[in-house]
């Protein structure tokens, strides 16, 4: 692809070819609302003016989703650091949640011993 200098031009490659938001977003696998933050910080590829609105090219959006990092697997250097942070975070969460839960239950008990006239 070439832009011409008043960025108002586009000439394709051949055999290039322009995707639409819906065909996007399914290649993408993201809502809307992602790409535009993306594109909002230049870390995805901007559209191009279409007579039926905004098109992306093909080969961008191929070399964006290229670009994207890996993600770690077990026996990968630095996956068991960085899943051990990650779990835990579950951990502290999956406890804060059953400490909520359970305060809840104390506080349903003192209602209900409260309006029976019951002491708890």
């Amino acid at each position: 692809m070439h832009v011409s200098s008043d960025q108002s031009i586009v000439q394709l490659a051949v055999g290039e070819r322009f995707v639409a938001k819906k065909e996007l977003l399914e290649r993408v696998g993201s809502g809307y609302a992602y790409i535009c933050d993306q594109m909002e910080k230049n870390e995805f590829p901007r559209p191009v003016d279409y007579a039926n609105g905004p098109r992306w090219l093909d080969s961008e959006i191929t070399s964006w989703m290229k670009s994207r990092p890996r993600r770690l697997v077990r026996g990968d250097p630095g996956a068991e650091e960085k899943y051990a942070k990650q779990h835990a975070l579950a951990e502290a969460s999956a406890e804060s949640r059953r400490r909520s839960k359970a305060k809840v239950r104390r506080d349903n008990v003192r209602a209900r011993a409260g309006k029976s006239g019951r002491a708890a």
